[in-house]
């Protein structure tokens, strides 16, 4: 059932209603220990026509709830047909330490709530107990890290940190609270001007002062402006704060009906049309990830995905047959750029219908031999409209199975997309997976893809509501085309289904409109999984809502080939990192309109890096192949994806150590919170970091060959290429200002190590045509970073895998198995020692096989040695002997330092550690 409510609820409702009024100030401290006077900020709150006043309380071990009566003198809101809510009922769990959840539910009507099942999120103990999560009981009220009260007249709900007595949520009906049949308004403070997230939109990472729109949509090219109405593919109504102590917090208002979230001075203000008022928050502390990560982990995590969906992709609407993909390939091949993802949007198809080709123009016999010898994994369009051909298998089996959506009369939907009218499967309904599995596995025989793209699931509908249906009777028949409120300020079925069609339920389109690309997300991942076999599927999706990540990976949509949508694509990246979605990117070059040969160099620059690279345009663009411009795009092309492919490895173990939570792609300030210079506008869209360990700032503006980088002072700099230095101790004064970089084409973008890290890259030339091309040889990079009395050392981890098959990684790295290996190095310089250890993260560590062939350390001079006074680099360029089965000699240049010791010299399948000594001849 979609409509669900507690035991909890339904006793409180029983309980008579007193007719007399509680004392002004009376309230019930969660926790205890607030006790602040709100007489002074109830004062600024006004006079509110739909306050209430709390008539019956209950509590328990872990819950705290009321019931309130309506004392307002407004029987509706703005339509009569619009009641306000006579009875309310507020109630707050305490499910951990972290995390508080608050609801208030109607007492005299069932209302919406989203379902407690995946794809959508929702309190999963189990799951949580995969990562240690504690959940406390009664008597661990002392480790709470929140207090909070509810009650009082008008009633309130204050949420405070206990340490630093802030109210990170502050709900009253005195102030902005509206709860009505179809509109509901509520508003908590403003902390300070650092809040992030309420998704999707093509903006700056930090939220500015302004009205935003969250309901599925598609459409061409938006750019946020602050003002209702930009709302785009996916919704996420979540916020990442800063509170003025600097601790961090994430709030998640779990609804998923159409809403506007409005952003002042003073506060955060959610309005929307439907479902209840549901809010969970999550507390963290100084370093912001802490917060996400336990958002994260409600979400029940994201899914690992294959290596080779890591690599470079190579997508276009508008390839007429396969002469041409053919050529394409040639292309790719020639001028020596790894790929591992050719993709095909439309024009494969049989007159656009799903599941269909074209045999014509894509012969079947010739279509298999192509994906087969392309060497690649071979990715098609999937919509989600199921042509009306009453010869195809697939329509009338959806037919006959009846899990299609419903109009208000319990016929199917007639919607128009691209073959023309079309009606859509409903992924929610019982046994879909099946249905859908059928057609995807009858699909496989013709076209053996590697991965599916599944795009226009908002779901689209290009006759806005439902074809055919009588516009005169469109106000009597659906009761959501006049509403009181209307987010955004265009009708909600604009672009999409009617919001009185169903789901296999009876549930409405109005209530679960946010959940269908999720939903055939969750549908495919499962029938690739369970019937194809896939061990790590692969699916993109357009459309999302919180949970989605779990089951696909997502791109940024159809933007502009233009300077402003490069300058939104990191903040986007950033973004769905935090929203649970971090394989994510947006179409490199862009997607609508014609790009140049420079704005294209620029966005290699940029999108060799995203998560997901997928270079895609429109069918009526010039061709944006990176050897459709000129020289120089081409060049930058190659020496950015072999950056890519040489950091591959390294990338993916980021993704694997994650286990499924926190931010992959983060803002430099998630490592460095108190450097006030990090939240400025112009760092929080420019610059990035992976992991905590690398640091990039592309050049996302029409300007120059200069760009200012602000690298973060609580750490040292290595440049990532050069080596060169930017130490804690020096350069302060012009870090703080910025390093005046230069970075013209031709190159990759500026590129930073920490101090104290090791990373693992690999040697990537014209020979890698893909991810199967890379062995198991690493470049092992050392950042020093002096800890005490002279002392440097630096850490890391690699998978120790020598083959990233899926079923390989699934086995070995998914789940409880882990394949990963910290590195860790010292150098003493009085000893004249350093040593690279390589150490199993577990006892259970899966061991396979790799190789270094290479080590360079960076940072030596800054312990004193006499070094090169242009150089900071010690380097081993060649290691002769790398099965490290006997002492292995090398050539170190700087320090004219000649013997490598390897102690306990094993086989490396069998090594639980080894150390390189360097010693003085």
């Amino acid at each position: 059932c979609y409509v669900l409510f507690s035991t909890l609820k339904v006793s409180l409702v029983a309980f008579p209603l007193h007719r007399h009024l509680p004392p002004e100030k009376e309230t019930i401290d969660i926790m205890g220990g607030i006790g602040n006077n709100l007489d002074t900020v109830r004062a600024t709150l006004g006079d509110n026509p739909y306050q209430y006043h709390v008539r019956k309380r209950i509590s328990g071990a872990k819950f705290r709830s009321v019931v309130a009566e309506f004392a307002g003198y407004s029987s509706h809101y703005r339509l009569a047909s619009n009641p306000i809510a006579r009875c309310l009922n507020a109630t707050l769990v305490f499910e951990s330490a972290e995390e508080l959840d608050i609801t208030i539910r109607d007492c005299n009507s069932s209302r919406f709530e989203i379902p407690d099942e995946p794809p959508l999120p929702f309190a999963d103990k189990k799951w949580k107990n995969r990562y240690n999560k504690t959940w406390l009981t009664s008597d661990d009220g002392e480790k709470y890290l929140y207090d909070a009260r509810v009650g009082g007249s008008p009633l309130e709900i204050k949420v405070t940190r206990r340490e630093t007595k802030e109210p990170i949520f502050w709900l009253s009906t005195a102030a902005n609270f509206t709860y009505s049949e179809q509109y509901l308004e509520y508003q908590t403070p403003r902390l300070t001007p650092y809040v992030f997230g309420m998704g999707q939109r093509n903006f700056g990472f930090r939220l500015r002062k302004g009205t935003y729109t969250l309901w599925n949509r598609d459409t061409l090219a938006d750019l946020e402006t602050g003002e209702p109405g930009h709302n785009l593919y996916g919704s996420h109504p979540m916020y990442l704060m800063r509170e003025r102590e600097g601790r961090f917090h994430v709030l998640f208002f779990r609804n998923s009906n159409a809403m506007d979230f409005s952003l002042t001075d003073d506060f955060c203000n959610f309005k929307t049309v439907g479902g209840i008022i549901h809010v969970k928050l999550f507390l963290g502390d100084e370093r912001p990830d802490t917060a996400i990560r336990r958002y994260h982990e409600y979400l029940r995590g994201h899914r690992l995905l294959p290596f080779w969906s890591f690599g470079y992709h190579q997508s276009q609407w508008g390839i007429e047959d396969l002469d041409t993909a053919e050529r394409i390939v040639r292309n790719l091949t020639y001028f020596g750029i790894p790929t591992d993802g050719f993709w095909f949007d439309l024009d494969y198809m049989y007159k656009r219908q799903l599941f269909t080709v074209d045999t014509d123009r894509f012969h079947l016999k010739r279509l298999r031999r192509f994906i087969r010898r392309s060497g690649m994994r071979v990715i098609p369009l999937v919509d989600c409209g199921i042509a009306t051909n009453a010869t195809s298998p697939v329509y009338v089996n959806l037919l006959f199975s009846g899990r299609y959506i419903r109009n208000v009369h319990g016929r199917p939907l007639f919607g128009w997309v691209w073959p023309g009218h079309v009606i859509y499967p409903d992924f929610s309904a019982p046994d879909m997976t099946e249905l859908w599995s059928s057609f995807l596995t009858d699909f496989y025989t013709d076209f053996p893809f590697g991965g599916i793209w599944l795009d226009m699931n908002e779901p689209t509908n290009f006759c806005h509501g439902e074809c055919g249906r009588d516009e005169n009777m469109d106000i009597m028949l659906d009761k959501y085309r006049v509403l009181p409120y209307v987010p955004g300020n265009r009708t909600l079925d604009n672009m999409t289904l009617s919001m009185d069609s169903r789901i296999w339920n009876g549930e409405e389109h109005f209530n679960v409109h946010n959940f269908y690309g999720p939903y055939q997300a969750k549908v495919t991942y499962k029938a690739l999984k369970k019937d194809l076999g896939f061990a790590l599927p692969f699916v993109l999706t357009r459309a999302t809502f919180p949970g989605t990540g779990r089951y696909s990976a997502h791109w940024s949509g159809d933007i502009s080939s233009d300077w402003d949508f490069l300058a939104v694509s990191v903040p986007s990246v950033l973004s769905f990192n935090m929203f649970g979605l971090p394989m994510t990117g947006a179409d490199i070059c862009g997607f609508y309109g014609n790009t140049t040969e420079y704005l294209c160099s620029r966005w290699i620059q940029s999108g060799a890096l995203y998560p997901f690279a997928r270079n895609h345009n429109h069918e009526k663009a010039i061709q944006q192949s990176f050897w459709s411009f000129g020289p120089t795009l081409l060049h930058t092309a190659v020496v950015c994806l072999r950056l890519r492919y040489a950091l591959l490895k390294q990338y993916y173990t980021y993704f694997v150590k994650s286990r499924g939570v926190g931010m992959i792609v983060r803002p430099p300030f998630f490592e460095f919170p108190n450097e006030s210079k990090l939240g400025r506008d112009e760092v929080l869209n420019t610059h990035f970091m992976l992991s905590d360990q690398l640091l990039f700032a592309p050049i996302v503006t029409n300007r120059s060959n200069f760009t200012v980088v602000y690298l973060p002072d609580g750490a040292t700099w290595y440049d990532l290429l050069t080596g060169a230095r930017f130490g804690r101790q020096n350069l302060l004064e012009e870090r703080s200002l910025g390093i005046f970089v230069y970075n013209p084409l031709n190159m990759t973008p500026p590129a930073y190590l920490r101090g104290g890290a090791i990373i693992c890259m690999q040697g990537v030339d014209y020979a890698t045509k893909s991810t199967k091309y890379l062995n198991a040889s690493f470049k092992v990079l050392v950042g020093l970073d002096e800890v005490d009395q002279g002392i440097a050392r630096a850490q890391g981890e690699i998978l120790t895998l020598g083959d990233y098959d899926e079923r390989n990684i699934e086995r070995n790295c998914v789940g409880d198995s882990d394949c990963i290996y910290k590195l860790s190095s010292i150098f003493k310089p009085n000893e004249h020692l350093f040593s690279l250890e390589f150490t199993p993260r577990t006892d259970a560590t899966f061991t396979d096989f790799i190789m270094v062939e290479a080590l360079t350390v960076y940072g030596f001079h800054a312990q004193g040695l006499q070094l090169d006074a242009a150089s900071n680099v010690i380097a081993i360029a060649e290691i002769a002997d790398t099965s490290w089965r006997k002492k292995v000699k090398a050539h170190i240049e700087v320090l004219d330092l000649s013997l490598i010791h390897i102690s306990e010299p094993t086989r490396q399948a069998e090594i639980s550690y080894a150390v390189f000594c360097l010693k003085k001849k």
